[in-house]
């Protein structure tokens, strides 16, 4: 039985956000910071890849599929979507998105038989380990099949020990593991400059309204009652240090330092 996971994280980003998309924003360099723009970006980001999307396919299956908004939008524009996640959140949320059928199941454990003429991993494919990834897009796929991958990828200069270098295929690896698996790579395109925009709002967002939160939680509890407080502290110590890490995962510029954002457009050869 595939193991279903629920991830805290892009939960609370999700109730957050207040919106359709887990995924990363796809920015004009003129929009201001604000979570509306950021609801119109990662709306203009699921559109760009769609506009990728080979002449001819019918069947989507969409990998990864967050709260079912590229899949509603894939739908919209007259594609047959497929979906699936193992996050039981997302499960949830998924619940009411029309007839979409949802697969509550990680991909490399995805049993099906048919077969689909695209396959869609919208920041999905960092969680899927790479050779079972592309083994099992080559069964899944039709003859001449697309693959449309759109994740970040790690640099050839990346510091292996940094907390950025955590699930996250390395693009060079990435390439040559697609080719060993007859992919041959149709369309590539960077797109970081237009997506850490996202990191650079989750960040004001942060020192706006979370910080000043914990701060005030802090006051209050070493006031009130300072040996409780103590013993908060110690027990908190792990949940802190995993703070400590997302606020390197929202941090721009040590993105740009260790990872590329890229889209590829795969053809089964």
């Amino acid at each position: 039985m595939s193991q279903k996971v629920k991830d805290p994280i892009l939960n609370y980003y999700r109730k957050i956000t207040k919106s359709d998309y887990l995924h990363y924003g796809y920015w004009n360099l003129e929009d201001e910071l604000k979570v509306e723009n950021l609801h119109r970006a990662q709306e203009r980001y699921i559109k760009h890849l769609i506009s990728l999307i080979p002449q001819g396919v019918e069947t989507v299956l969409d990998v990864g599929c967050g709260t079912g908004g590229n899949a509603l939008l894939l739908q919209e524009k007259g594609f047959h979507v497929e979906a699936l996640s193992p996050d039981i959140a997302q499960a949830e949320a998924f619940k009411g998105k029309g007839e979409i059928p949802f697969y509550l199941t990680k991909f490399e454990d995805f049993e099906t038989d048919k077969r689909y003429d695209l396959i869609l991993m919208s920041e999905s494919n960092q969680y899927i380990p790479m050779r079972e990834g592309f083994k099992k897009c080559r069964n899944l796929l039709n003859n001449k099949g697309s693959l449309l991958v759109s994740d970040y990828f790690l640099r050839d200069n990346f510091d292996r020990d940094h907390v950025l270098a955590i699930c996250t295929h390395e693009k060079q690896e990435y390439q040559k593991t697609a080719e060993e698996f007859g992919f041959e790579i149709i369309k590539s395109e960077d797109i970081t400059s237009r997506v850490t925009p996202t990191l650079d709002l989750a960040r004001l967002k942060y020192d706006e309204y979370v910080q000043p939160t914990l701060e005030l939680f802090d006051d209050l509890l070493i006031g009130w009652a300072p040996i409780p407080y103590k013993i908060v502290k110690f027990l908190a110590r792990k949940p802190l240090k995993t703070l400590e890490m997302q606020l390197q995962l929202i941090d721009s510029h040590q993105f740009l330092q260790q990872r590329q954002y890229m889209i590829y457009l795969f053809e089964l050869v």
